[in-house]
């Protein structure tokens, strides 16, 4: 058992370090320091919007008790989950097909992003990855300024973990092929999503069904 372990730390190392000299040699250059900035904040500002756009259009929904409150609430946030899971399962899934089945099937451009020669690939991961990472802070937030309704400490616990996978994928173009498989995990978002609209529109007048 301690060999394997130690066969394990070393293939991680080898792969870490395979990876930083990918991102050096890399063919398709990486954006820069501000440019990645302003796009995730730019991300934030999108999820933002839309969820005030959202929020606007359900104001009218009824607040005659503490449940209707707490769904009025959240209702804009899941609307805009919605619209982030089938983006990421639609992207998640193009990811995969192309470093897993594609023409980019070498296992140096699963390690590095940049180390694919396809800008054009190289920029839609950029965008996914920015819409990912965009989100999880926009709806970290959202998270912190609704507790509890949007999930207790194991929801935080869960954003502040993927807030440092999509950093790290975003700085360093690490992992492609991993950020496409962890952005297919949403392809089962929309369905557990579709429960709490289904309590909406199950209501009796004004009052929202029950569990």
């Amino acid at each position: 058992p301690g060999f394997a372990d130690d066969d394990a730390h070393d293939d991680a190392y080898d792969d870490a370090r395979t990876c930083a000299q990918l991102t050096r040699d890399m063919t398709v250059p990486q954006p820069s320091a501000v440019t990645s900035l302003t796009r995730m904040v730019a991300g934030v500002v999108a999820w933002e919007g839309a969820f005030q756009i959202s929020k606007f259009f359900l104001r009218h929904l009824p607040e005659r008790d503490d449940k209707e409150r707490t769904y009025k609430r959240a209702a804009a946030s899941y609307i805009v989950s919605f619209i982030h899971a089938f983006f990421l399962t639609w992207a998640g899934w193009t990811i995969v097909r192309e470093l897993e089945f594609g023409g980019a099937s070498a296992s140096a451009e699963r390690l590095s992003l940049y180390a694919n020669d396809d800008a054009s690939f190289v920029g839609f991961v950029e965008i996914v990855t920015i819409a990912f990472f965009s989100y999880v802070v926009y709806d970290l937030l959202h998270v912190i300024d609704q507790y509890p309704d949007l999930g207790g400490v194991d929801i935080l616990a869960h954003h502040f973990g993927f807030f440092a996978a999509a950093l790290l994928a975003y700085a360093y173009g690490a992992y492609p092929l991993m950020l496409g498989w962890l952005c297919t995990c949403e392809t089962s978002t929309p369905v557990l999503n579709v429960r709490f609209f289904y309590q909406v529109l199950a209501r009796d007048g004004v009052h929202v069904a029950e569990y």
